[in-house]
């Protein structure tokens, strides 16, 4: 009895304790945590404003839970920085951070959460990593090139700092991404993916730190046969051009071959040739010009890119040039001799009957002060000059020329303007006079004497004459057209208005304008009292002269050059060729098989025909 009253008793004394020690340990807040073994979840992260971001996130604390003691401990990490792991506490009352950082740079601001109990110094795990990445932070120039028939390389350009790496998605035809096709390091840029002929495929590149992605972008190709390379160009002669080029591709049924003729657009398929060839000759029926070309391989509907563009020049290419010690002011020829009105330096007399060494033969300074412009009648030339008179600005000059290499002054005549430009028809010489427009001068005595002048209603630059009507260009005052039937009375057809004329050319009943930045302008003057507009053409340069021969027109352009326009169909022109020139081309003329230019250096000569 007594051993069962002490067992009772002693149970008794162990439930008392065990009693006592709950009741401690319930008294003890400092005691009490949370699950230890969960880290905080649900993070999420947003701009708020600009320069400020919140982080929220989710995590589970019992009521009665000494939040003295407890704490969100938050890690930090910006750009290719380390962590930060105790960047911040925040209490427990609350689930929700902000910090202000730059919102618009190409920083990476990575953000981790843990639960810590200071009583005990534990912590849960760090929650997952979250982090603002604005849009700077966003890969571009997403590129996708192909290198061999088989393989792509897709790059882009990297402005992430901080990042984690990349993904790249895939998606072949219409088909569904792969996401996460490629995961690679932080700073890539680019990497090599197998592809198959013909099938296009898409790719989408974005940058990463855990769960946070920037924004992603987008690019395809269709990969096909390689381009062709090394398009070479070889004139075998005036008439023939021989293309070779590199093969680079592999089971493709042919190449095309495309041609493009000096201004025009490209003659798509021009001709066909089998697979493996590397050559083709191209035979020229034009007499000369600037030709294009270019080549692919394909196979039914599917072609390469195409391969580097080449040109060549049928003739167009300089034959011969001389300088001159002035500034040439306009250029006519007769025979093999040109003569250069050379400004301050006098009247230039070339011989260029070898056209590849054109030699000045003679050099006249009998003339007032600048020499301006120089036309042909019989064995005599007649100069215009501007000696700086005001009240006789202008001097026309008789020079015979019989023996062109020792000229010889006759006589001479005031003019009252100042004479820009000269054209000689018979017995009469019509003046393009300035200011004081158009002045003519009988010619057929042994010196020039004046006959009329009449305003044209503007600035009279150039002048051409066709036996019945003079057309003369007034820059931004257009083309005024006379009636010179009468010499002696001049009458005004009218005047038609242009952008800049800066020279004229007349020929069966067209006449050809050059328009400055407008370039080469045609009208139809059948009618002289009502010009009609038939075409133009522009250069994409600034048109100074024009000279037509046949079914070709001849201009300078300051800006290009010398340009060969075929004008077999009036309504239809279009540049056949260009001669590049790095001088500043203001007039020209045409002898035989060539162009006759002058520039800021002297004369240059072109070949523009066989």
């Amino acid at each position: 009895m007594t051993k069962i009253i002490n067992r009772y008793c002693f149970l008794l004394l162990l439930l008392c304790c065990a009693g006592l020690f709950f009741f401690l340990v319930s008294c003890d807040l400092k005691l009490t945590d949370p699950d230890l073994t969960n880290a905080p979840s649900n993070l999420k992260i947003k701009k708020t404003d600009e320069g400020r971001i919140e982080i929220t996130w989710t995590y589970h604390i019992p009521d009665h839970a000494d939040s003295d003691t407890l704490y969100f401990v938050i890690g930090k990490k910006v750009g290719t920085g380390g962590w930060n792991d105790n960047f911040q506490n925040i209490s427990t009352l609350y689930n929700t951070y902000l910090d202000n950082i730059p919102t618009n740079d190409s920083l990476v601001y990575a953000y981790k959460i843990k639960f810590y109990n200071k009583s005990t110094d534990e912590s849960s795990p760090y929650s997952e990593v979250i982090a603002f990445m604005s849009s700077y932070c966003d890969p571009s120039d997403l590129m996708v090139e192909q290198k061999t028939q088989a393989q792509v390389e897709v790059s882009w350009k990297d402005h992430c700092v901080g990042e984690e790496g990349y993904y790249v998605d895939k998606k072949i035809g219409t088909g569904n991404w792969t996401t996460k096709y490629r995961t690679l390091i932080a700073n890539a840029t680019f990497f090599m993916d197998d592809v198959n002929l013909f099938e296009e495929v898409f790719y989408r590149v974005k940058a990463f730190i855990a769960t946070t992605t920037s924004n992603s972008i987008e690019n395809s190709i269709v990969p096909t046969f390689l381009a062709p390379s090394n398009l070479t160009l070889q004139k075998l002669d005036q008439n023939k051009i021989k293309l070779t080029w590199q093969d680079n591709s592999e089971g493709e049924i042919g190449f095309h071959i495309d041609k493009k003729i000096g201004g025009t657009d490209w003659i798509i398929n021009y001709d066909i040739v089998d697979s493996n060839t590397i050559s083709y000759i191209d035979n020229i029926t034009e007499p000369c010009g600037t030709f294009y070309y270019r080549v692919n391989a394909y196979s039914g509907t599917f072609t390469s890119a195409n391969s580097n563009e080449e040109k060549t020049n049928i003739l167009l290419n300089l034959v011969g040039f001389v300088n001159t010690p002035g500034i040439a002011q306009d250029i006519i020829t007769s025979g093999w001799y040109a003569y250069i009105p050379d400004n301050y330096a006098g009247l230039q007399i070339i011989y260029f009957g070898n056209p590849e060494n054109p030699t000045i033969v003679h050099t006249m300074d009998d003339f007032e002060d600048r020499v301006l412009s120089a036309d042909i009648g019989d064995d005599f030339l007649y100069v215009t000059s501007h000696c700086g008179s005001i009240t006789k600005p202008g001097v026309i000059s008789m020079v015979d020329i019989s023996d062109p290499i020792n000229p010889v002054v006759t006589d001479s005549s005031h003019t009252s303007g100042i004479p820009y430009d000269i054209e000689v028809v018979g017995d009469f010489a019509y003046v393009a006079d300035g200011d004081n427009g158009l002045s003519i001068f009988f010619i057929s005595g042994s010196a020039p004497h004046p006959v009329t002048n009449v305003s044209t209603g503007g600035h009279a630059r150039s002048i051409y004459v066709d036996g019945t009507n003079a057309y003369i260009a007034q820059g931004l005052d257009g083309i005024a057209i006379f009636d010179i039937t009468d010499p002696f009375n001049p009458t005004l057809s009218t005047i038609y208005a242009t952008t800049g004329a800066k020279d004229i050319f007349v020929q069966n009943n067209y006449a050809f304008i050059a328009n400055s930045e407008d370039g080469l302008l045609i009208l139809d003057v059948s009618n002289p009292a009502l010009p009609t507009y038939v075409a133009e053409v522009e250069t994409d340069g600034f048109v100074t002269g024009v000279h037509v021969d046949n079914s070709y027109a001849y201009i300078s352009d300051s800006e290009i050059g010398l340009i060969t326009i075929d004008i077999s169909s009036i309504i239809n022109p279009f540049i056949l060729g260009y001669y590049e020139m790095f001088t500043e081309p203001t007039s020209l003329t045409h002898f035989c098989s060539y162009a006759l230019l002058i520039d800021n250096e002297g004369m240059k000569i072109v070949q523009v025909g066989p």
